[in-house]
């Protein structure tokens, strides 16, 4: 990330980069509400730092107790016990301070993450100038937002791309935090893909391709489930099938759900003469992503038609 904004909303030239391996959720406020995972050892650097004199603030929280380590310069400070629920910002149980930093000649303050063995997961950064160019400024950086956008959180999205390698459309919802898994799509031009919002919030989604945007059908919500990490699958008859998945001694749950109906082409569950018309009216209509394509040939023609007439009345 670059670039990045004062509490203040100014523009600094500061970024930040990282080797983190991958992120994780814990629903915690603020500064807690995200994280990196850095395995059992890292990296932070923060880059086009002016020169001044910096306090430097370390966010990180795990639901277990830990005992990790952070290194700036020749300054170490540890964070000793997370505690089992969060209870609030405490120094030295979640996050840590650096006094009296200054960037390196190039312009960097590097801040390197000991795990002591276990694994290191950091939710924030916070930097305060106390001298310098940007004398009385703070710049945070939470690792669930990004500053480059209104609502300053990373929105997930389920991407169709065309056989060029272009982007086809994107279905994006602001209620949602990340799809996990891999969607899966079946012959009519439905997609379906998991999205997690939070621990208690895991819904599956089905999206219809109608050739120029991702439209919503219905969302399906799932049992609690550890972070989704499912992917839908469909079986031979069309039934899907998906499940709620958890790291405990809770029962896991599949969750099998009727098969469209073939020849339904708006997806309302019943074949009817409203699927009939949409097909007749696109007769002849070639390309990829069509509705009325029923057998997935990228033309609508007779063979869309019968299956539809084959299969009136089902569903209803």
């Amino acid at each position: 990330m670059e670039n990045l904004l004062a509490h203040d909303g100014s523009a600094t030239n500061i970024g930040i980069q990282s080797d983190a391996i991958d992120s994780n959720d814990f629903q915690q406020p603020v500064l807690m509400g995200d994280s990196h995972y850095f395995g059992d050892s890292g990296s932070i650097t923060l880059f086009n730092v002016p020169p001044g004199e910096y306090e430097v603030y370390v966010y990180a929280y795990y639901p277990v107790s830990r005992h990790w380590r952070f290194i700036i310069g020749q300054q170490f400070r540890d964070i000793q016990d997370n505690r089992t629920f969060f209870g609030g910002y405490e120094l030295g149980r979640n996050y840590v301070r650096f006094e009296s930093v200054s960037p390196s000649s190039t312009g960097e303050i590097a801040i390197t993450i000991d795990g002591l063995s276990l694994e290191v997961n950091v939710n924030g950064i916070q930097i305060v100038a106390r001298s310098g160019a940007l004398a009385g400024k703070r710049i945070n950086v939470d690792f669930d937002r990004l500053y480059t956008s209104p609502d300053r959180r990373i929105v997930g999205a389920v991407t169709a791309v065309n056989p060029d390698g272009t982007i086809k459309w994107q279905f994006k919802n602001l209620n949602c935090d990340e799809f996990t898994g891999w969607p899966v799509a079946i012959m009519n031009g439905v997609v379906y893909a998991v999205d997690q919002i939070d621990f208690a919030s895991v819904y599956l989604y089905a999206i219809k391709d109608n050739g120029t945007e991702g439209v919503p059908l219905w969302r399906f919500q799932l049992d609690y489930s550890y972070f989704g990490n499912v992917s839908p699958s469909v079986g031979p008859d069309g039934t899907l099938y998906v499940a709620s998945a958890r790291n405990n001694a809770d029962n896991q749950i599949l969750f099998a759900l009727m098969p469209v109906q073939e020849g339904d082409v708006d997806t309302n569950g019943c074949v009817d003469d409203a699927d009939l018309l949409q097909v007749l009216f696109a007769f002849g209509q070639s390309g990829t992503g069509l509705p009325e394509d029923l057998n997935g040939d990228s033309t609508v023609d007779d063979a869309d038609l019968l299956l539809v007439l084959f299969n009136f009345g089902s569903g209803c």
